[in-house]
């Protein structure tokens, strides 16, 4: 079974869509036949008198800086990486300048059908959380600022800002834990045996052979006078290991290469000599972010992982797009149970506290900001696949799922999901060109929530 995302024509979407002039995606939604068939029904109706009534925008932050340049990348490599303006991280200028241009995009495409346009809208018409990061924070304010100019919109988050977030980070943040030993059989199965098989795969193996030239591997410290044969996988074979949070990862060729193709993307955009201007075709750079769709696919794409990692947003989402608050009542006395890390985690009481998410029935804008591996765990909790156009990385910065509830003429309600996102040129250019979106499909009301309810893990619920 193919681990990369792949995309195939499924469906036909001919509607009124806050994205209709924008179709400068050919990719046509994924979907099951069920959803295939739920969508069509919708497609065939009248949208003339279709109204937007909410939406729900989650996005990755903007550009950032490396998280860490480890001691193999800089030994594989024989040029020294490039020095950024900002700490490891942190959203650069060009990362907020994005975001902001992205929320321009938001305000004429879905702020102005939400009636929020004409003055500064306040709580809990719109409501902002982010994630604790610094990067995850500004992202947040930036596309604000570009949702409505002038305004100071809060954006809200823990007040520890050392506290790890279970609404992003479940796992980490001690909330629930998968079984290890499943987690691991899963992925195995999913990469064709084991991590060697992946590395010895024709289109891999070669993706892999192509950062090492980038790279200069053969002339590098590591190979030393051993350039013959001298490759990523034989200096550092791809392993499954146990992160000391409990969470899987990938260590060794593919591991890394990950990370470093990541780096060449935010260097390209950033407008830094990306790969050391080794990097001059749209093929390479295919190649190399391949590696890292593979490794997000794998660890947060599979869905026994994607269920675990996206629970809390499946259900904040589920409250949302009904109406209703985060944490009733009766859920707290119901189902109240602490988390399994309290050094490292906020109790269901300590984030009702902090009154998050303020969600009521008049609430017309949520705005979550956190991670790539928050749009890779939905996708694959959900069921979304999809490939970019002129976007290598299937989850790049600044990307977004938006999720749209329209009333319909008829009478019904249905959500429509899109993924919007800057190409690569555009987020190098800088010029604020329309982004892209990819629709991945159209659901009534009531499917909708059902499915997210369905892939919900309840020991991950942040309400227990």
């Amino acid at each position: 079974m193919p681990v990369t995302y792949f995309f195939c024509c499924l469906l036909c979407l001919i509607s009124l869509s806050s994205f209709a002039d924008n179709q400068s995606v050919n990719q046509a939604p994924v979907g099951n036949s069920s959803v295939n068939s739920s969508t069509d029904k919708i497609s065939k109706q009248a949208r003339s008198s279709d109204k937007l009534e909410s939406v729900i925008i989650i996005s990755r932050h903007g550009v950032r800086s490396p998280i860490k340049v480890s001691p193999n990348m800089r030994n594989w490599a024989t040029s020294p990486w490039p020095d950024w303006p900002v700490p490891y991280g942190d959203l650069t200028n060009k990362g907020a300048k994005l975001m902001t241009q992205l929320g321009g995009f938001y305000r004429d495409r879905l702020i102005s059908p939400l009636g929020l346009d004409s003055a500064c809208p306040q709580a809990p018409q719109i409501y902002a959380w982010a994630d604790v990061d610094k990067r995850t924070r500004l992202s947040a304010t930036a596309l604000l600022k570009g949702m409505f100019p002038g305004c100071k919109i809060p954006v809200h988050h823990l007040a520890d800002l050392k506290a790890v977030d279970p609404v992003f980070r479940p796992v980490q943040a001690g909330q629930c834990r998968y079984d290890d030993a499943t987690a691991r059989k899963t992925v195995k199965h999913e990469a064709g045996g084991s991590m060697s098989a992946l590395e010895n795969r024709n289109a891999y193996g070669q993706n892999l052979v192509e950062m090492g030239r980038v790279l200069n591997l053969t002339n590098s410290p590591a190979c030393g006078s051993n350039r013959i044969g001298c490759s990523l996988a034989s200096l550092a074979p791809s392993k499954l290991e146990t992160n000391p949070d409990h969470r899987l990862a990938i260590s060794g060729a593919i591991g890394e290469s990950s990370s470093m193709a990541e780096i060449f993307l935010l260097e390209q955009a950033q407008g830094i000599n990306a790969g050391w201007g080794r990097i001059k075709t749209q093929e390479q750079w295919q190649q190399l972010l391949a590696l890292h769709n593979l490794k997000f696919d794998l660890l947060y794409g599979t869905p026994y992982l994607a269920k675990f990692y996206a629970t809390p947003l499946m259900q904040i989402v589920d409250r949302a797009i009904t109406g209703k608050h985060l944490f009733d009542k009766t859920d707290i006395a119901n189902q109240g149970k602490p988390p399994l890390n309290k050094a490292k985690s906020n109790s269901p009481d300590q984030i009702l506290n902090q009154q998050f998410p303020d969600i009521a029935e008049n609430n017309k804008l949520l705005l979550l900001v956190g991670h790539d591996s928050n749009l890779a765990s939905l996708a694959g909790a959900l069921g979304w696949q999809w490939q970019l156009n002129e976007q290598p990385d299937n989850t790049p910065p600044g990307a977004a799922l938006v999720l749209e509830k329209w009333k319909s003429g008829q009478g019904g309600v249905y959500v429509r999901v899109s993924l919007v996102y800057q190409t690569l040129t555009q987020m190098h250019k800088g010029d604020g060109d329309t982004p892209l979106h990819v629709t991945l499909g159209e659901y009534p009301l009531n499917e909708f929530t059902a499915r997210l309810q369905q892939a919900q893990q309840p020991q991950c619920l942040l309400a227990r």
